[in-house]
């Protein structure tokens, strides 16, 4: 099966200002300061996915009301402009695996910093 990069088929501004989904998310993610989380691991190993990316994708499973990350990921990969507006590159949107480590690596008082300064 062929993979084709989505954002060719459509612009992403022009979704953002005609979509009332997709410009909400982007308002917010615009406002948000993520400073204090690191967005990478730049030490020893794989850079891995962006942190910043799955916070962006935990705001969107809590404001949408999704229960799960399983869910979740349906629920991006059903929406690509919405993947793209958290930070995912189209057909790299990490598994499960990756956003229940996310979870447990990530000290509640980063999210609170966050969630201060917005």
């Amino acid at each position: 099966m062929q993979h084709f990069q989505t954002s060719f088929f459509y612009n992403l501004q022009e979704l953002i200002r005609n979509a009332p989904l997709l410009r909400k998310y982007y308002l917010i993610f615009q406002a948000l300061d993520l400073s204090a989380l690191q967005d990478r691991n730049y030490g020893v190993g794989a850079t891995g996915h962006s942190r910043h990316a799955m916070l962006r994708a935990f705001i969107v499973k809590h404001l949408e009301g999704i229960k799960s990350i399983p869910q979740l990921l349906d629920y991006l990969n059903s929406i690509p402009p919405l993947l793209e507006i958290c930070g995912f590159e189209l057909g790299n949107l990490p598994d499960e695996s990756q956003f229940y480590r996310f979870l447990q690596k990530t000290k509640n008082s980063t999210i609170k910093a966050i969630h201060q300064k917005t």
